[in-house]
Order: C-alpha cells, then structure tokens, then sequence
C-alpha cells in the first residue's frame, strides 16, 4: 500500500505516521535531479528465456553517463540485509543492467521508519557473478524437492496461497554476497 502510495502521492486516508513515511520517501527522491520511474518491472533473462521478475520500487536512468540507481522502500520496523549484502538489490541491479545496459547501477535500501539508507555500486565486473548466482538459485528451486524458506515474505507471492509451505513454520534461510 505506502510504495504505491508514494508513486500517486495520494495521502488521504493515511495516518500521521504513514503520511510522514510516504512524504519522506517523495523528498528522498525530490533530492535527485531528474525523472524517476516509480514501481519499475525488471526481468532475469539468461539470454533464451526470463527467469525471474521483480519489481524495483523507482529507479532513476542516465543514458549519457550509463548509470541507473534503483531504490528498494523498505516500510518495516526491522533491520534488513545490509545494501552490499542483499540478494534482491543485486539481481534487480543485474536486471536493470539488462533492460538498459547500464555500465554502473546504484542500488539503494531506503528504510524511512528508522531514519535509514544505505546503497551500493554494482558495476561490470559484478554482472556474471550475479548471473551465475541468481541462475544457481533459481535451478535449485525447480528441483524436485527442493526446500522452500516459507516466512513473511511470503506475503508478497502470488503463488503463496497454494503454496503447503506457507502453513509449516518458518525457516530460516541465510543468503549473503559473499556466496554470489
């Protein structure tokens, strides 16, 4: 509800505090020159089909210095992944570097309840790292089998309401960039 809500800048409805969080993120972006594309469809491809999607929740271009920077919102209360060591942000960098052909993509972790962003540079030397990591990932989730990490992100899987994990307790998966 807030990213799309920072998108419209609609704030009716919202209490005091979700107020401030969206106001806090538009002033964010306010604070970078240029247009922003907000709620941004980013595909995997491994060059013969797409292997995943994600939706990055603005990502600002620059076609004449080769650049993206792509910002993930994040409205909870709890400490994420740091930048440099979240999955999410360097296959949504990867993916942004596909759809454009980015030499240099900034990625963003932006956290307005606790007063927080932290970003990091994914450049050309990192990209068939990512790929092969993402493409490891992804093969081991097509296994027959396969363990499944069921918790509160599974909130936001369309597939979550057939899915069996989603009714045994959570487990714990640790992924980090020094496995990339």
């Amino acid at each position: 509800m807030l990213p799309a809500r920072v998108v419209s800048g609609d704030l009716s409805g919202l209490t005091a505090e979700e107020t401030g969080l969206v106001t806090t993120c538009r002033d964010w972006m306010a604070a970078w020159p240029g247009e922003w594309r907000k709620e941004v469809k980013l595909y995997l491809s491994n060059g013969l089909e797409v292997l995943t999607y994600g939706t990055a929740d603005a990502v600002q271009r620059d076609p004449v210095q080769q650049c993206s920077r792509i910002v993930d919102w994040k409205f909870g209360r709890g400490h994420v992944l740091p930048a440099e060591a979240n999955p999410q942000l360097a296959v949504y960098a990867l993916m942004e570097h596909q759809a454009t052909g980015a030499k240099q993509v900034q990625a963003w972790i932006v956290q307005p309840r606790l007063g927080q962003d932290a970003w990091t540079m994914y450049e050309f030397q990192d990209w068939d790292n990512i790929q092969a990591w993402a493409s490891r990932v992804i093969a081991a989730t097509k296994v027959p089998g396969a363990p499944r990490c069921a918790g509160p992100w599974c909130k936001y899987c369309a597939a979550r309401q057939g899915c069996p994990e989603t009714t045994r307790p959570a487990r714990t998966c640790a992924i980090s960039r020094s496995t990339m």
